[in-house]
């Protein structure tokens, strides 16, 4: 590749190692409206929660794309999977907070730009237990729950993001659980 421009050339680049696949694909994520649409025009595929992507269906329509063939990645940023919820919500909830309250720190900075569909608050652990906002899920309500995603977005990828300041050693069971008892169901 080369290209000449403004303030830079290049001659001749190539990267290395070359992607397995020959295209290495670009997912964006974003929540509001000109960062859909960027996404929508210019991404192959959408990152973000799950409450983001039914927005993500218009900007592909308008661009006179198929929805059906959209790509989309859900981070799971509060997702665990777990045979006993209540356990689960003990042990992790501190760690989630965290992220929540972090998160929402970040998002009062967006919505001093205008910027409403940031959707976290920093809140006390009470309020974020109650909230909803954890979704620790036993395998079968995970399956269900993903299996009812897939059906109104082409969801092809869901990930379980370990929370800040948790040990790895502690987590590894969530994940493990999801492995071996969630992703068969989608094979």
């Amino acid at each position: 590749m080369s290209f000449e421009g403004r303030y830079y050339s290049v001659k001749n680049a190539s990267l290395m190692p070359p992607p397995t696949r020959g295209h290495i694909p670009l997912y964006i994520g974003g929540s509001a409206d000109k960062a859909l649409e960027w996404v929508a025009q210019h991404g192959d595929g959408y990152f973000s929660e799950e409450m983001q992507c039914d927005r993500y269906k218009p900007k592909l329509r308008a661009l006179g794309k198929d929805p059906e063939m959209a790509h989309v990645r859900i981070p799971g940023l509060f997702l665990a999977v777990a045979h006993d919820p209540e356990q689960a919500m003990e042990e992790l909830a501190p760690h989630y907070h965290y992220v929540n309250n972090a998160y929402g720190a970040w998002a009062n900075e967006d919505r001093a730009f205008g910027c409403e569909t940031a959707t976290l608050k920093s809140m006390t652990m009470e309020q974020f237990k109650a909230g909803g906002i954890v979704q620790i899920l036993t395998p079968g309500e995970a399956i269900d729950r993903f299996k009812a995603m897939q059906a109104r977005m082409p969801i092809e990828h869901i990930m379980m993001a370990m929370p800040a300041g948790l040990a790895p050693a502690k987590f590894v069971k969530y994940p493990e659980v999801f492995a071996r008892e969630v992703t068969p169901a989608f094979r």
